[in-house]
């Protein structure tokens, strides 16, 4: 006789509430960027790349709807992604440089109110140039 621990398992669940599913979410385009002069210069690009892509199209507003739109949205978020890593990575930098200043031996006095100390560098500046001396001032 063969004895096994292997024993059928029937499960049964009763949900009360169905879950609700969400659709799309909607984007809103921050319209902070569209007042950079760099955007709009590059926004002005692109508009002059997705114009070589209308004689796809039977007319101008299907132009728009269907590809202009979809293209300036990919676009923006593009933007959006680098500026939200580019603010993260500064942030994370003054605090960096914060804790820095506040570990070293310096008075409060001469690392907040005069030139920048030698002894005051972050250790990101220093990893990021591979050079255990680098030098960058916080203060």
């Amino acid at each position: 006789m063969n004895f096994t621990d292997h024993w059928a398992i029937a499960l049964r669940l009763a949900i009360e509430n169905p879950v609700a599913r969400r659709g799309t979410a909607r984007w809103k385009m921050d319209h902070h960027l569209i007042q950079d002069a760099g955007i709009r210069a590059k926004i002005r690009q692109k508009c002059d790349e997705w114009r070589k892509n209308t004689p796809y199209f039977p007319d101008v507003d299907t132009c728009l709807d269907h590809y202009v739109k979809r293209q300036l949205q990919i676009f923006m978020r593009r933007e959006e992604d680098e500026r939200r890593q580019d603010h993260k990575r500064m942030e994370e930098h003054l605090y960096e440089c914060i804790y820095d200043i506040q570990r070293s031996n310096a008075p409060l006095a001469e690392t907040l109110l005069s030139e920048p100390l030698q002894s005051t560098t972050c250790a990101s500046t220093r990893a990021q140039s591979g050079n255990a001396n680098a030098v960058h001032h916080c203060a």
